[in-house]
Order: C-alpha cells, then sequence, then structure tokens
C-alpha cells in the first residue's frame, strides 16, 4: 500500500517468516521520537527500506539491511554515507 516501497512481497514474506517476532508496520508512526528510539535500540535486526529507520539502526550499531524504494533516495544515501555500516538490497 506503500507508494515509496518497491520491495517485493515475496521478499517481504520471507524477512517476516525468517523474524522471531516481526514488527511489519511505519514504526515511525506508532509514538514518540523515544518510541521508535527504544524500538530500534531493543530489536536485534533491522530490515526497512525507510532511510530514517536506517540510519538509526546504524547509529545504534543494529545488523541493518536498508531495501531500495522508487526514488532512488536509499541508494544514493547509501553509497554516499552508509556503505559499511548497513547493507543494501536492491530491489
Amino acid at each position: 500500500m506503500d507508494k515509496e516501497s518497491a520491495v517485493p512481497s515475496s521478499v517481504k514474506l520471507r524477512v517476516i517468516q525468517d523474524a522471531e517476532n516481526p514488527m511489519v508496520e511505519d514504526i515511525s508512526k506508532r509514538g514518540s521520537l523515544t518510541d521508535l528510539v527504544s524500538t530500534i535500540v531493543n530489536t536485534r535486526r533491522v530490515h526497512t527500506d525507510r532511510l530514517h529507520v536506517a540510519i538509526l539502526g546504524s547509529i545504534v550499531g543494529k545488523e541493518t539491511t536498508l531495501y531500495g524504494n522508487r526514488y532512488h533516495k536509499n541508494h544514493g544515501v547509501y553509497r554516499y554515507s552508509l556503505k559499511g555500516k548497513v547493507s543494501f538490497v536492491s530491489v
């Protein structure tokens, strides 16, 4: 339903099936900034197509996978400043 997302349903399903307790929603809309940071800090891994979530995952040292989106913004920022800090998957 997300207009920016380009992650195929098959990839989403695989990540969900591999996760112990997956959270499948835009976590930035769950509450306050404190709630967002707490969610990322208390997770084992981050899989996202949201750049701000990947940056936060990188800052707090979580294993983070960033997926490309329709506007190529994620890939550009990954190449410029996140390479070596997060994994990138082009979709």
